[in-house]
């Protein structure tokens, strides 16, 4: 995820405190005794106090090599006293230790920051306790984790556009997380650097975003079996753009009043530029009229030789034959049109079987046709591999229309597969008959 503006600012005040009560690290190693964790600042050398300190940042890719058992919590709060807020957290069963101090804003606002050793065992109840306590307000809770650092040189940015050149000694840094990051995640995160001259003194990352968590995109194609099928059938017919059927039409043609239908439009409006009319003009003519009809357009090209309209499915003929009309009044001549859109019609049925032959006849009489059929399988996508990682699917199954009845011999098939997936768990995936 990416954090916002305000969790950023947060952030800043975690730093305000950092040198006192967190503790962050260069080479921090495993804190294997992290409940006795001593707040030390590890420095490459002495640095000299008369110098001036300066902050230095940078956004860099880093993974995460540990989660701690330690909470961050930044808040405003209504009690200003640390005995007081002490003895409330401790009443919270799980937290072993915890280190309070308040910052005062320019705002005058007071904040708290609070450190938070924690039973690992008892992660969760600890955090919805804290959300509901009536003297945290609003509480903002982190995770102090363990990131890698760059190999590589990093440009550093500073205050009044000022830059250095850093190369970091150490493999690992500790850092500030999402109470949502894992270990193994892999983060977008800032660096930042106080460093007092040329001594870096402070060191702490931050995470900015959590790639690993963002959903990402997965796209294959794969063999499946078939695990069943489903009582369900689409029949697609077709009728030209210049006549559309309703709703009760299409019922009172295939003689049942208990389908489902659908209408859409496919294929577009071409017509034949060559020896016809100037190329500019009509560019410009046809651009009036997509900007126009900008809802039902979804795409004009112009060649030297043809003009392609491609129309959103939602087209209706009556628009259709206005558009049509400005092109004849403009002096295409109706010869040059090479193709026209048709209308698509879905007809669902909840069965399993059909007599396509009988349905076609109906059409046919009418003026429609039959495109084609599909019957509605059911897949076992349970896991599927994709770039090296194995992504589980919550949902097991799910389904993809074959082409019926000519697949129905089929005990596998050739599947497009697309989904999103967070780290590897897919929770959402499409199936499609890859039929190329």
């Amino acid at each position: 995820m990416k954090w916002s503006k305000e969790t950023v600012i947060s952030i800043i005040i975690v730093i305000l405190f950092v040198g006192s009560i967190f503790g962050m690290a260069i080479g921090s190693g495993s804190r294997s005794d992290i409940g006795n964790n001593n707040d030390t600042n590890i420095t490459p050398s002495n640095p000299d106090e008369n110098l001036p300190t300066e902050f230095f940042s940078a956004y860099v890719d880093s993974n995460v090599l540990e989660i701690y058992p330690q909470f961050v919590v930044v808040s405003n709060t209504n009690i200003y006293d640390q005995t007081t807020l002490d003895t409330k957290l401790k009443q919270i069963s799980g937290i072993k230790k915890n280190t309070i101090s308040f910052n005062k804003g320019e705002d005058q606002n007071i904040t708290t920051m609070i450190k938070i050793v924690i039973d690992a065992d008892k992660r969760d109840q600890i955090i919805e306790d804290l959300q509901k306590t009536d003297y945290l307000l609003n509480p903002q809770i982190y995770v102090s984790a363990l990131l890698t650092m760059p190999k590589e040189k990093v440009t550093l940015s500073g205050d009044n556009n000022t830059t250095r050149e850093y190369e970091f000694t150490e493999s690992q840094i500790d850092g500030v997380v999402g109470i949502n990051t894992e270990r193994g995640d892999e983060l977008n995160a800032q660096i930042q650097i106080v460093f007092q001259g040329n001594t870096p003194v402070r060191f702490l990352a931050i995470e900015y975003q959590n790639t690993s968590a963002n959903p990402q995109m997965m796209a294959t194609t794969k063999i499946i079996p078939i695990k069943e099928w489903e009582p369900a059938i689409r029949v697609y017919a077709t009728s030209s753009i210049t006549k559309e059927f309703d709703v009760n039409e299409i019922k009172d043609v295939i003689g049942d009043e208990n389908q489902v239908i659908g209408r859409s439009v496919e294929g577009s409006l071409t017509i034949n530029l060559e020896n016809n009319l100037d190329t500019n003009n009509i560019n410009d003519y046809l651009t009036g009229i997509k900007d126009e009809n900008e809802t039902v357009i979804k795409d004009l090209t112009i060649d030297e030789n043809q003009a392609s309209v491609e129309f959103e499915m939602n087209l209706k003929t009556e628009k259709y034959d206005s558009i049509k009309n400005q092109l004849l009044e403009f002096g295409i001549d109706s010869s040059k049109i090479n193709s026209e859109p048709n209308n698509i019609y879905r007809i669902e049925y909840s069965v399993g079987d059909l007599n396509l032959d009988l349905i076609n006849n109906k059409l046919v009489a009418s003026g429609l046709a039959l495109k084609y059929s599909e019957k509605n399988a059911i897949f076992d996508v349970s896991t599927i591999e994709y770039q090296g990682k194995v992504l589980t699917s919550d949902s097991n199954t799910s389904n993809a229309w074959l082409l019926y009845p000519d697949d129905l011999s089929k005990t596998e098939v050739d599947l497009i597969i697309q989904g999103y997936y967070t780290r590897n768990n897919l929770w959402f995936i499409e199936l499609k008959e890859n039929r190329e």
